[in-house]
């Protein structure tokens, strides 16, 4: 089962109010963007299979986090 089948398995469960609502949130033209660079995204997709790998080790997540607050 795709993701979006799975997701839109959600939505039918939901409330007739709650779907409305979705809908709506999905259909604004607020419009929020994401900016990231090609060197940027090349870089995490090569962290990522060095950690599959095992060559590189995880840090911890209190790490990221502070590393995002600080604006890294």
């Amino acid at each position: 089962m795709s993701i979006a089948e799975i997701l839109y398995e959600q939505y039918k469960v939901l409330p007739k109010k709650v779907q409305n609502e979705l809908k709506a949130l999905i259909n604004t033209d607020d419009e929020a963007t994401v900016s990231v660079s090609v060197k940027a995204l090349k870089n995490a997709v090569k962290d990522v299979k060095q950690l599959k790998k095992g060559k590189i080790q995880a840090r911890p997540i209190t790490k990221l986090f502070k590393e995002l607050e600080n604006g890294n």
